[in-house]
């Protein structure tokens, strides 16, 4: 299986950039509090269906020429979605 990313609906390799480390596949835990409630044994757990945010990091390679179109590509990303995960796209924001 090939590691392949796609930011913003481009398949990176489009643009010569290959990906070498995919994040492994995990998901985010979601928020909860836990309410004691008098008179009953227990908590009661009450969510607002909101995740806690999950940082992955991906390694990539570059074996092009437009160096200017890479890190357009990389400025702009919002989506991505990894090979090892393909129904699942994540909001994103690339750092470094």
């Amino acid at each position: 299986m090939t590691d392949t990313v796609i930011i913003n609906g481009m398949d990176t390799r489009e643009i010569e950039v290959f990906c070498t480390f995919l994040p492994p596949a995990s998901t985010a835990s979601e928020r909860v509090s836990c309410v004691p409630v008098p008179g009953r044994s227990g908590y009661l757990h009450v969510s607002d269906d909101s995740f806690d945010p999950v940082q992955k990091h991906a390694k990539f390679f570059f074996n092009g020429a437009n160096v200017e179109a890479v890190a357009e590509m990389f400025r702009t990303a919002s989506e991505v979605t990894f090979s090892n995960e393909p129904d699942r796209v994540y909001f994103c924001r690339v750092i470094g």
